[in-house]
């Protein structure tokens, strides 16, 4: 007999290619109501925030944060564990950054430079999955509140645009 699985028959680019994501704003790793002990989590909190996003199994394949600390964090804190930084970009309230795993990356990721030029506070990439699949992904931090609706609705049609 043919022990020929079905997918090994369907042409590479209409296999599936499951794909996870995390996004967390991490509030710049500073003391909450619900962990208000400054040493302690200043000490503490890059670690918790790297455990918990690697936690599922298996590990998502990409990170979006939003309000880091200082412009490495991302890289600093998930380099180790296979994860590259896409590149970061200034918010309204620290840094957004886009981790990718190391085989995504060597799979032709590419930064979207011209949200630079743009000014959004948003770090985006083309990947190329293994499936040969190109996706677009992006972390944003977005204008907030109630006051913000105008902002954030252009914020998002420009990033839209860009993207598509």
């Amino acid at each position: 007999g043919n022990s020929m699985s079905m997918n090994s028959r369907v042409p590479a680019s209409f296999q599936s290619f499951p794909l996870t994501l995390a996004s967390w704003n991490i509030s710049n790793a500073q003391p909450s109501f619900a962990a208000p002990n400054f040493s302690q989590r200043s000490k503490e909190s890059p670690r918790l925030i790297r455990e918990e996003c690697l936690r599922p199994s298996p590990s998502p394949d990409i990170i979006a944060l939003q309000e880091c600390p200082y412009p490495a964090f991302g890289q600093q804190e998930f380099a180790d564990s296979g994860y590259v930084s896409i590149g970061t970009q200034g918010s309204h309230c620290g840094y957004v950054d886009l981790l990718v795993r190391k085989e995504l990356t060597l799979r032709k990721a590419q930064p979207i430079i011209m949200l630079q030029q743009y000014d959004l506070p948003s770090v985006a990439a083309t990947i190329e999955l293994p499936n040969k699949v190109k996706i677009a992904v992006s972390s944003s931090h977005l204008e907030p509140f109630k006051e913000g609706a105008f902002e954030r609705r252009m914020q998002c049609e420009m990033l839209m645009d860009i993207l598509s």
